[in-house]
């Protein structure tokens, strides 16, 4: 679909290849940056929405949530002992 897109408006002539090139990449990286992230996760890879409710069915809401410990919250100065 994506490419589809990116050959009608080149084949159109609306915009330059430099500027047809530089979106296509940056659209395809983000995606494929996504894919990894599913298949390294173990999370569905689809729509926000769907990926929510897929996962929820399943029981891996854990694979959406970030990794490791959450962070502490921070510490104001002087609460301790003022």
């Amino acid at each position: 679909m994506l490419l589809g897109i990116a050959a009608g408006t080149l084949v159109g002539g609306i915009w330059g290849y430099d500027t047809l090139t530089t979106g296509v990449a940056g659209a395809l990286a983000a995606e494929v940056f996504r894919l990894r992230e599913s298949v390294q996760r173990g999370r569905p890879f689809g729509g926000e929405s769907w990926t929510s409710e897929t996962a929820s069915k399943l029981g891996l809401e854990a694979s959406l949530r970030p990794r490791g410990r959450p962070r502490k919250p921070p510490v104001s100065e002087g609460t301790l002992f003022s």
